[in-house]
């Protein structure tokens, strides 16, 4: 999938990805990504999982 989203991206092709599972993501969508929605959501796995791909203040 990494590979399909870059080769879009040369060609100036937009992709929305939406997920209720964040955790299915692959790590190398992340890289290709220029804009994250994160909305309302308090799982320790997920906060876990994009703090690694992600810089945000996990304080609250």
């Amino acid at each position: 999938m990494p590979t399909l989203i870059q080769q879009q991206r040369d060609f100036g092709m937009q992709k929305i990805i939406s997920t209720q599972e964040p955790t299915v993501v692959p790590d190398g969508i992340f890289k290709l990504v220029l804009f994250l929605v994160l909305h309302q959501f308090s799982s320790p796995t997920w906060i876990k999982n994009l703090s690694k791909h992600i810089s945000a203040n996990l304080d609250h």
